[in-house]
């Protein structure tokens, strides 16, 4: 029985690991590419890194949504209130939420391909052209 855990363990045990591997920051950032939305929140069903934003698009008033999961939203998430718009375009790697005073940006930043942080950076209303839409 005891050699049979030892062959299961060494099976089962690199593919456990490689779960638990961070990606390279960069391609971290870059996995942000292809994403877009332009969200008035209305509803707020985020739970721990689960982002699920509800609400409508600004500018046709359809209604959207807008969920993922993973570490990097929980500053959004903190930072969410209800009637502040989540702006990203497909070809950026952050994010912005508009709030009433001023916008966030919020992004990850890289020193060498390792992490140095992710949090927001306050950005006056005028500050992005394509943020005061």
């Amino acid at each position: 029985m005891n050699a049979q855990f030892w062959k299961l363990s060494i099976l089962i045990l690199p593919g456990l690991s490689s779960c638990f591997l961070m990606p390279k920051c960069e391609e971290y950032k870059t996995s942000f590419l292809g994403k877009e939305i332009n969200l008035v929140l209305q509803v707020n069903k985020s739970v721990g890194r689960e982002i699920d934003f509800r609400g409508y698009e600004p500018v046709t008033t359809k209604p959207v949504a807008y969920d993922d999961a993973g570490g990097f939203y929980v500053n959004i998430i903190e930072a969410a209130e209800l009637g502040d718009t989540l702006l990203k375009k497909s070809n950026e790697t952050w994010f912005v939420l508009k709030k009433k005073k001023y916008n966030l940006k919020f992004g990850v930043q890289c020193k060498d391909d390792e992490f140095l942080k992710i949090e927001p950076d306050t950005l006056k209303k005028e500050s992005l052209e394509w943020a005061n839409l």
